[in-house]
């Protein structure tokens, strides 16, 4: 039986620290030196990636992968390919239908002469609104947008269904490896010869139907032994009763390991976040930094949330 500790990475390119990994064009090449057709791949990146997160089958490259979901009106995958614009008033566009669109950023400047409109955006919005003429306009993100960021975190069920409440975002929940089930725990001290589940399953027998005190370790042997357990009937149904995965995946308990990828604009992740003294706002780490029930989780947001503050506008486009 594996047991592992939650984790999350910021999936934005150029930045490699422990658990974080990157692939935006955020931080990458000066914007006079990236093509249209260049962005337009990176988007498409973005959404193979998280895309593949999620079990699909292979399909190609990117671009054909984008366009199997698109073929088949999939669109929430496409949410995670984030669309930067940078439009002119002397531009041969109408700018008014950002305005009203609730998924998107629009920041106009008037410092610049002709006048620009900073739209931030994602994929999923050109593509269902037929809006793909606008992608001439495509740019590296600059000082006047909105970074949107992506978010793949290592955690249980539980966890996973909590965050899903945080609706101004988009997610991709990962489908679980139906060979190699897992366990993701916290606030647990676990060493490796805890999970022996021969072990577990003798050490359990040798106290069921006794009057034992409580104490910590008692709690954790009949926690982790419940684990094991669970594993076990799922494995039986699937290679002796004939059940399909999605049949027996249902005997698994809520400590199952799964992925999930949260893309949000900045301010979707920080909200008025400014330390833990000062009143916070809506926002994610706002609210779950009040998830006091959760201790063990806080070693994951810290880090994460210096990780995204990390990301700033890029003031040289």
């Amino acid at each position: 039986m594996k047991v592992e500790k939650p984790s999350a990475k910021v999936l934005t390119e150029q930045i490699f620290l422990p658990h974080i990994k990157t692939w935006d064009v955020t931080n990458g090449p000066d914007p006079r030196d990236v093509g249209n057709d260049i962005l337009l791949n990176n988007i498409f990146k973005e959404i193979e990636i998280v895309g593949r997160m999620c079990c699909y089958d292979p399909y190609g490259g990117a671009d054909k992968f984008v366009n199997m979901l698109i073929n088949k009106n999939d669109f929430s995958m496409l949410e995670h390919g984030a669309v930067y614009l940078d439009i002119t008033q002397e531009d041969d566009c109408d700018v008014d239908k950002y305005w009203g669109n609730p998924y998107t950023i629009v920041d106009y400047h008037d410092d610049v002469s002709p006048h620009v409109y900073s739209i931030s955006t994602n994929y999923r919005v050109i593509i269902e609104n037929k809006w793909t003429e606008d992608l001439q306009y495509l740019c590296v993100p600059g000082q006047y947008h909105e970074p949107r960021i992506s978010v793949y975190f290592v955690c249980d069920m539980i966890t996973a269904m909590n965050f899903m409440k945080h609706r101004a975002f988009s997610f991709a929940h990962e489908k679980s490896n139906t060979n190699n089930i897992s366990y993701v725990i916290s606030g647990l001290d676990i060493q490796e010869e805890d999970c022996d589940c021969k072990d577990l399953h003798k050490r359990h027998q040798s106290y069921v139907g006794k009057i034992v005190p409580y104490t910590e370790e008692m709690a954790k042997l009949e926690f982790l032994h419940s684990l094991s357990q669970s594993r076990i009937h799922y494995t039986n149904l699937v290679s002796t009763q004939g059940w399909s995965y999605e049949q027996s995946k249902r005997v698994l308990p809520l400590s199952t390991k799964t992925g999930l990828v949260m893309t949000g604009f900045q301010n979707d992740w920080m909200g008025g976040f400014v330390n833990l003294d000062k009143p916070l706002k809506s926002g994610f780490f706002p609210i779950e930094l009040h998830n006091i029930e959760n201790i063990p989780l806080m070693e994951v947001l810290f880090p994460l949330i210096e990780e995204i503050k990390k990301i700033k506008k890029n003031e040289n486009s």
